[in-house]
């Protein structure tokens, strides 16, 4: 009875299982990128019909799973840049996802004030960056760059005027 009551709330006996058993989710998915483990429970990122999506599960009663926060992402166009995940856990962890399709970018930054990173991309590539702390999204300041390392795209809203998750994406810097 209790195996029953706890498999219908989602505990399952693995992260990947635990995130499949969330509605959001699906049982369908492929992995973007490698988990991201970290104290207590995994960051994954995922590939379903509706869309990429990032799945935040946590250990729970010693031995079992549960998704906590999943955050969603519309499906991946030919847009030249992506963002296919996120996550902000609290002061635990920051996760962001990003895919390049264009041959143009060779590289994405991202990061807070002095703990900025750079990681070179190939076309169709996930890169996935991870900092061990919360971080608010507006420090991070995410940008693509050419292979001589010319500004191509920002992650940003269009303007302060239209601030809403449809209007975050990348937009190429004139």
């Amino acid at each position: 009875m209790l195996a029953v009551l706890l498999y219908s709330l989602g505990y399952r006996v693995s992260p990947l299982e635990a995130a499949k058993a969330d509605p959001f989710i699906g049982s369908q998915v492929q992995s973007l990128a490698p988990a991201v483990s970290f104290s207590h429970g995994e960051v994954l990122l995922l590939d379903t019909a509706g869309g990429p999506r990032t799945a935040l599960t946590r250990e729970s009663l010693g031995f079992l799973w549960r998704t906590s926060v999943v955050t969603h992402f519309p499906k991946v166009t030919s847009e030249a840049v992506s963002t296919v995940g996120w996550m902000d856990y609290g002061d635990v962890i920051t996760v962001l996802a990003v895919r390049v399709r264009s041959s143009r970018v060779a590289a994405i930054a991202a990061g807070p004030p002095g703990q900025r990173s750079t990681q070179k991309v190939h076309q169709s590539q996930t890169v996935v960056f991870v900092w061990r702390h919360g971080d608010n999204f507006s420090s991070l300041n995410p940008v693509a760059l050419s292979n001589t390392g010319h500004l191509l795209y920002r992650y940003r809203y269009p303007n302060r005027s239209s601030i809403s998750s449809s209007a975050l994406r990348w937009y190429p810097v004139q």
